[in-house]
């Protein structure tokens, strides 16, 4: 399966998608020149910008979705993130690229999130921002093992400064075009037999990830929805 692409001059709609206080707000107004527009779609009461990015060669719109620290949904703004990544927020396509940034100070707790994201099948660049803060207290991460390890391509970035964003704007491009990222941890067999199992029970089609998500959230948002719906997959 590959990653969607533009027609009709429609842009591609890549989700940025992080922990709170990684410089996402600086990397999305880098990225489309400030250029961030309020959508105000049916039933969603938390923000969720969009905006051009600048300088690609096919066209792309950022979605600026909240900050979360993990896609186990706890709050209702989270909910919403996690709707928008599966496609299910109103009025809103299902994104084709995720964008996820990690703070390079604090990499372990954002590398969570991106574990998570790697699990829903689509293409993903990691920006690895802040890296003047982390060479400053002496810490190092190697991108090019990182992207190794991950399967995906990882972009050192300084959100404030421009020149460090256009090789992240390439990335984008590439993956938005590429094949869909496959999860970097092998998940066990019983429980990816379970995924499958509930996507293939449910008449309105849960992703992967949506099932995922069902099963290991306790109570969760997920879970919630799945339920209210009847266990009918119409989240």
């Amino acid at each position: 399966m590959r990653a969607a692409v533009a027609t009709d001059c429609k842009p591609i709609v890549v989700a940025l998608v992080g922990n709170p206080n990684t410089g996402k707000s600086a990397l999305f107004n880098a990225l489309t020149g400030f250029q961030r527009h309020v959508a105000n779609y049916a039933g969603v009461t938390v923000d969720v910008g969009r905006g051009p990015i600048r300088r690609t060669r096919v066209p792309l719109e950022l979605l600026d979705l909240p900050g979360t620290y993990s896609l186990a949904a706890a709050a209702p703004d989270e909910m919403v993130l996690c709707n928008a990544l599966c496609g299910r927020l109103a009025g809103c396509p299902r994104p084709a690229v995720i964008l996820a940034i990690v703070d390079a100070a604090n990499p372990l707790r954002n590398l969570y999130l991106v574990s998570q994201v790697l699990e829903l099948g689509l293409p993903v660049v990691v920006a690895l921002n802040m890296i003047d803060i982390a060479r400053a207290r002496g810490m190092e991460i190697d991108a090019v093992k990182l992207a190794r390890r991950l399967g995906v391509a990882v972009v050192p970035v300084i959100a404030t400064q421009e020149k460090t964003v256009e090789p992240l704007v390439r990335a984008l491009e590439a993956a938005s075009s590429a094949p869909s990222a496959q999860a970097g941890v092998e998940l066990p067999e019983p429980l990816r037999r379970e995924a499958r199992a509930l996507c293939a029970a449910t008449y309105k089609p849960l992703t992967p990830g949506e099932a995922l998500r069902v099963l290991l959230d306790l109570n969760g948002y997920a879970e919630q929805q799945f339920l209210a719906a009847g266990g009918s997959g119409a989240l």
